[in-house]
């Protein structure tokens, strides 16, 4: 057995070996008691009355027209709810629009990048452009389009487009020194353009577009009695417009006002119709130009006409064409159905044919043949070779257009009937042949006794006036 003090010299040399390796000695501690815990009290403890806090957030998102939208959610303390109602900045809405406003591309290093074989195609563009000057209907252009933003600040969903304000690249005025022929270049993106009737050609047209216009600026006088198909429901809305007119004598001047403006358009849409034909998108190939481009006092020798003779170039393609419409003059870049088509298969009347701004209009100013007529295509392909001549010659593909127009299908003869003489083959009547034109007119070679029958125009309780409109000149549309 250990003595009262034999512990120390253990415990001593626990406390050496500790020292040496770094450790820690034991200690002997009190274990401490377990305290008792404090009872829960019954009555919960209230919470404080909450306070709302100035916060300020910012999100960035896009609308369905294609401008980015930064919203910005700013908060703060106020007043009670009854005092905050009557103060109008307690709630309300900032709108701040930013735009950058392109400058005209006015180099080849530019343009080739959108056509890499325009230099090619155009061999004398390179030598023009450094004598170029910046269209005044750029600037124009765009003034229009911060007009229309400008104006519908408070409609967000009337808003122009992201695309829309950027749907031009250049409107250029060229000339060849040599020639003098001169030239606007604009390069732009390509809408489609599906108006345009013409029953002496074609009887029905697809007119279920939303923005369908049975009229083109282009037009000229009817050579058959073949009724337009659209012209008796315009003589119905106008008939309804004359009984409105007529019974709104209770109603206010303003308003009376305008019932009389829009019968005297649909007043004259249908005298145009009963009156004229006009090109159709799905049949002929020509381009819609903004209403600020056209001068009618013609004192702009830059200023395309209707009617003018134009390229369309996409790629290393030359399309012939002509100056058919006015469109809306915040807009650029829109060409008939059968060009679009030519281009991009996909395309319709909701389908951009080209997207990216890499379509060249080049039109050629006071150009215009008349009188106007029916298309001929063979015509304008030699028209287009001698401007682009002109303009210092072309080496890409220029597009000679097939006649689309439908060929009546001849009536089959009849077989003979009745008894015959002794050596007579039969007294039938001979079917007059059909022979199509390049104008894609149709050109009867019938025998004296083969009269066609005339077909009668639909009338209606109205009796619009008769208002002559020059060949060739620009007509708004309604």
């Amino acid at each position: 057995m250990f003595g009262r003090h034999s512990y120390f010299p253990f415990i001593a040399a626990l406390v050496a070996l500790a020292a040496l390796t770094g450790c820690k000695p034991p200690s002997i501690e009190k274990v401490p008691e377990t305290p008792t815990p404090t009872p829960t009290p019954a009555t919960p403890t209230p919470k404080p009355t909450p306070i709302y806090i100035p916060d300020k957030r910012m999100e960035v998102s896009k609308l369905f027209n294609g401008m980015q939208v930064r919203t910005t959610l700013e908060t703060e303390p106020g007043t009670t709810a009854t005092d905050e109602t009557e103060v109008p900045g307690s709630y309300q809405l900032d709108i701040s629009v930013k735009v950058k406003v392109p400058r005209a591309n006015q180099d080849l290093v530019s343009l080739s990048k959108l056509n890499p074989a325009l230099a090619q195609v155009l061999p004398g563009l390179p030598g023009f452009l450094a004598s170029s000057r910046v269209s005044d209907f750029y600037e124009e252009l765009y003034r229009r389009k911060l007009n229309m933003l400008r104006r519908d600040l408070t409609r967000l969903d009337a808003l122009l487009s992201r695309h829309n304000f950027f749907d031009c690249e250049t409107i250029l005025e060229l000339e060849n020194p040599g020639t003098k022929r001169k030239a606007v270049l604009l390069q732009a993106d390509m809408d489609v353009d599906m108006d345009g009737s013409d029953s002496d050609r074609i009887p029905n047209v697809d007119g279920s577009s939303a923005h369908f216009q049975p009229m083109t600026s282009y037009r000229w006088p009817k050579k058959t009695t073949n009724p337009n198909p659209f012209l008796p429901s315009r003589q119905t809305r106008l008939q309804t417009l004359e009984r409105e007119i007529a019974a709104a004598r209770g109603l206010g001047a303003e308003r009376v006002q305008a019932l009389k403006d829009t019968a005297g358009a649909a007043r004259y849409e249908v005298n145009q119709l009963m009156r004229n034909s006009f090109l159709v998108a799905s049949l002929d190939p020509y381009v819609v130009l903004p209403g600020i481009m056209f001068d009618e006092k013609g004192n702009n020798q830059y200023s395309p006409q209707i009617g003018d003779f134009c390229i369309v170039i996409y790629q290393d393609n030359l399309y012939p064409a002509v100056v058919g419409d006015v469109g809306p003059n915040f807009q650029v870049g829109e060409a008939s159905y059968r060009i679009a088509k030519e281009i991009n298969a996909r395309s319709t009347a909701d389908n951009r044919a080209v997207t990216p701004l890499k379509v060249s209009y080049l039109i050629f100013p006071h150009t215009a043949e008349k009188p106007f007529g029916p298309p001929d295509f063979q015509k304008w392909y030699a028209k287009a070779d001698t401007l682009l001549k002109e303009f210092g010659g072309y080496n890409g593909k220029l597009q000679l257009w097939e006649d689309l127009t439908p060929k009546p299908t001849p009536t089959p003869t009849p077989s003979p009937t009745g008894s015959a003489s002794p050596g007579v083959t039969g007294t039938a009547t001979q079917t007059p042949s059909i022979t199509g034109t390049a104008a894609g007119s149709v050109t009867p070679s019938a025998s004296p006794s083969a009269t066609p029958t005339p077909v009668p125009l639909p009338t209606g309780s109205a009796s619009p006036s008769v208002i002559p409109v020059a060949s060739g000149t620009s007509v708004p549309k309604f």
